[in-house]
């Protein structure tokens, strides 16, 4: 899957990291691409992608409140610019 050198194959995952890692990630994968074309016959196209625009905001709240983001200047002032340019 990553290279055609017969050397340089990557390890199968085994049937615990399979249903511990990989399954998780692409069912959610999937639930987001069900959900966002739903999402795209309910709403206008300008809220969809103000919606859209936003989730780095959320991500980064979400990151924070579960402990794996610390709150920085810099990080904050980039969403608020993001989150600006959308609102305008």
């Amino acid at each position: 899957i990553f290279s055609c050198h017969p050397k340089l194959k990557a390890p199968r995952p085994s049937k615990h990291q399979f249903w511990s890692y990989v399954f998780p990630i692409g069912f959610t994968q999937a639930l987001e691409i069900g959900c966002s074309n739903v999402a795209l016959k309910l709403l206008t196209v300008g809220f969809g992608t103000i919606l859209k625009g936003g989730a780095p905001v959320f991500t980064f709240m979400w990151g924070m409140f579960f402990g794996l983001e610390r709150f920085s200047l810099p990080t904050v002032c980039c969403l608020v610019t993001i989150s600006l340019g959308i609102a305008l």
